[in-house]
């Protein structure tokens, strides 16, 4: 059959391939652990102010104060959707 001119071509293959999936995944589980662990995000940048090389590094510590730790809930829906459209992908033909 010809389409617009073309030959159509049948793929007997996934959208992506279970490396791409396994990447989804663990992309998606970081999200999710960064959007529902409360202050981890403040943590992190704390360990990578304190890690920065004295002789490369000389910027001010800028310092937000907050009451409470926001946990950005908006990751934790982005990591769903990672690892929904991954596993969605791998699956469609």
């Amino acid at each position: 059959m010809l389409t617009a001119g073309l030959p159509k071509k049948d793929y007997h293959h996934s959208v992506i391939n279970s490396a791409q999936l396994v990447n989804g995944l663990w992309m998606g589980t970081i999200l999710l652990i960064l959007g529902l662990v409360p202050g981890i995000l403040d943590q992190l940048t704390e360990a990578l102010s304190r890690f920065s090389p004295s002789g490369l590094a000389r910027f001010p510590a800028i310092r937000e104060t907050r009451g409470a730790s926001q946990r950005p809930i908006w990751l934790a829906g982005l990591g769903m959707a990672m690892i929904a459209s991954s596993v969605l992908a791998y699956l469609s033909n």
